[in-house]
């Protein structure tokens, strides 16, 4: 199956450059709305929502542990400040 889906991106891909090239092509070769192709593109997109909400999920947790090492850190500066005074 992934063999296949890397078949159906590749192809896209291609569409993609040849539809931006300035060089003169046949339309129907560039869109092709088979159905296969439709659910390549579906899953490729679906794939690429999952990646992309992952890494916001990440992102927030590491802003979350950056925070709290922040005030960790300097709620040490101040103990450490008072305790030497």
């Amino acid at each position: 199956m992934s063999s296949q889906l890397e078949t159906g991106m590749n192809n896209m891909a291609t569409r993609y450059f040849k539809a931006s090239s300035l060089s003169p092509i046949n339309l129907s070769k560039v869109v092709d709305i088979s159905p296969w192709n439709t659910r390549i593109t579906a899953v490729w997109c679906h794939s690429l929502i999952l990646v992309l909400t992952v890494a916001m999920e990440i992102s927030e947790q590491v802003t979350k542990i950056l925070e709290h090492l922040e005030r960790s850190a300097t709620l040490q500066s101040v103990r450490f400040t008072h305790h030497y005074k």
